[in-house]
């Protein structure tokens, strides 16, 4: 395990370290192993000690923030609905696990609250907001997620993420204290990165998608245009690129294969 030892889980990422890297995040949980985005995942994520986790919020009909990914029920369930057609009870009692595997036809689609209450003390979360969170029922995406991390008293622990940088905008304006992190497709420009810094003081970290950091010079550059905030790429389930992107300054990367990841000697250092 890296230098991060269990009583530090609510490090910003912001106060990483060089002794600290590389940061494991569970991307969805253990999900390259058990069912993406539920307890079983996000369980055995904690079981093999990763540094976080990252999962995905979307509202119910009734509001309710869930953990899932897609906007629709259709890869995991097979229902043509729609998260936001059906409420949080409805939606818990789906089964969300046999899709991946008939051994885990118990699991669940998880209230945020739940699994926040359940885990923010003992580990960073990465929440993103996906873009489909916006609908009739949830006008006020931002106001609510703040409200909720404000009221389970997990400030310290949460990173708030998305693609739509005009969601970080809008927390930024509701509560400077909330840690963000700018989730990009495309690598970010030098003027974009600047831009986004000098917007947002509660800019903790940029996330950067693997697929597109090859090239070593390209990534070594952003790493040095974000300065002392952290990049950290997702997703990344080979560890010899793991290593490649360790040695040009990444801070971390989200995976589907924690306990692979923390298996090498440099996770573990």
């Amino acid at each position: 395990m890296s230098g991060i030892q269990a009583g530090d889980a609510m490090m910003a990422y912001g106060n990483l370290t060089a002794a600290d890297r590389p940061w494991i995040i569970a991307h969805r949980g253990a999900s390259g192993d058990y069912p993406e985005n539920t307890l079983p995942a996000f369980e055995a994520a904690l079981a093999c000690r990763a540094h976080g986790i990252e999962l995905d919020t979307l509202p119910a009909a009734d509001g309710t923030f869930m953990v899932i990914h897609d906007r629709t029920l259709g890869r995991i369930l097979n229902i043509t609905d729609a998260v936001n057609e059906r409420t949080a009870e409805q939606l818990t009692q789906l089964d969300a696990g046999s899709w991946f595997d008939p051994r885990f036809r118990d699991a669940r689609i998880p209230r945020l609250r739940d699994v926040l209450a359940r885990f923010g003390r003992q580990w960073t979360i990465n929440v993103e907001i996906k873009p489909a969170a916006y609908h009739p029922a949830n006008a006020q995406v931002e106001e609510q997620l703040v409200a909720l991390i404000d009221e389970l008293a997990l400030v310290e622990s949460v990173v708030l993420s998305a693609f739509d940088h005009r969601s970080l905008h809008r927390i930024q304006a509701i509560d400077a204290r909330c840690q963000l992190a700018a989730l990009y497709v495309d690598l970010p420009s030098a003027a974009q990165m600047d831009a986004i810094k000098r917007q947002l003081p509660s800019l903790c970290a940029f996330h950067l998608n693997a697929a597109r950091c090859a090239p070593a010079e390209s990534l070594r550059q952003r790493v040095a245009w974000a300065g002392e905030r952290p990049v950290l790429l997702w997703t990344v389930d080979d560890v010899t690129q793991m290593e490649h992107f360790v040695k040009q300054g990444i801070s971390g990367v989200f995976t589907n294969y924690p306990q692979r990841m923390l298996a090498t000697p440099r996770a573990r250092n």
